[in-house]
């Protein structure tokens, strides 16, 4: 956690524990004070994002040998934003039902099967392309 910081976190912050107790002001992100272990985590989390998407990016070469359908996306931390964020029960839920196909089979109950290029193509298209 330390070494990936973008900001320094004085050692004072690192072993405190959060709980319903916890001052407001650790998760105020602030460039001095407790709020900087807000922004390392952030910053983090936001690297850990690009790191993991970069390397689909290069798993999904490696196995098209094709046009990249994901682009070059980054996400730079200055520019995220509520609205940036899927919805999990509405957005995400609604669209993997939407791309899943029931049937009935006797002696084996419902059987469930998803469409998955369609779903990713669904994804892709509303969450990479459409923002």
């Amino acid at each position: 956690f330390v070494d990936n910081a973008q900001v320094y976190v004085p050692n004072e912050y690192l072993s405190v524990s959060w709980d319903e107790k916890s001052l407001l002001s650790y998760l105020i992100p602030t460039l001095t004070g407790p709020g900087v272990c807000t922004v390392a985590l952030l910053h983090l989390l936001v690297t850990a994002h690009n790191g993991f998407v970069e390397k689909c990016q290069n798993e999904l070469k490696k196995k098209q040998k094709k046009k990249n359908i994901w682009g070059e996306y980054k996400v730079r931390v200055s520019h995220i934003q509520y609205c940036h964020l899927p919805d999990y029960e509405h957005q995400i839920i609604s669209i993997v039902l939407s791309h899943c196909h029931y049937s009935l089979r006797h002696g084996e109950g419902q059987v469930v099967t998803y469409d998955l290029p369609a779903l990713e193509k669904h994804f892709v298209d509303q969450f990479v392309h459409g923002k």
